[in-house]
């Protein structure tokens, strides 16, 4: 491989890197602003009770892992890109689901929907019986995560790749 093509590639790879950083920054800030800041209807903060916990098991592991991508240590990197995939499947298990499937195994109660106040929140899909509506809310933030997953896959992808090209430029 020539040196121009080396460079460019590691050109590609730290911009990926910096993409993804960026995107968990966006995703964090948006998470701990909707935690935090009434903005009724979009989110409903009245009946949710204290967001402090869930605020920071957002943003310690993604914080640590903004910086891995930053500065390219690709085993951490690795250790977030798995993570950012199971955080986007957690809010899919939740959020779509019930919304698709109705009650299961895994929802054998909407009580949660109610009792938090989701169900007073904004939201463009239509209802489907009893069943909890993905609110906008939690759609942006799904929306946010799968920018996160995928940008994360590609750094990954990337890094890995320049690691194992021979010798840097």
């Amino acid at each position: 491989m020539s040196n121009s093509l080396k460079l460019d590639e590691r050109r590609a790879s730290r911009r990926w890197r910096w993409i993804t950083t960026a995107a968990i920054a966006v995703m964090l800030s948006y998470f701990t602003v909707t935690n935090h800041v009434d903005l009724y209807p979009w989110n409903n903060l009245q009946d949710a009770g204290s967001q402090f916990s869930s605020t920071l098991t957002g943003l310690i592991p993604f914080g640590i892992y903004a910086i891995a991508f930053a500065a390219g240590f690709r085993w951490l990197m690795l250790v977030g890109t798995v993570h950012s995939w199971i955080w986007l499947a957690l809010q899919l298990r939740q959020w779509w689901l019930p919304y698709l499937f109705g009650e299961t195994f895994l929802h054998d109660s909407f009580a949660w929907y109610v009792d938090n106040g989701y169900d007073e929140t904004t939201s463009f899909l239509p209802e489907r019986g009893d069943r909890p509506v993905p609110d906008a809310q939690h759609v942006v933030l799904e929306v946010l995560s799968l920018v996160v997953a995928v940008s994360a896959t590609v750094a990954l992808v990337r890094a890995w790749r320049e690691a194992r090209s021979p010798a840097q430029v």
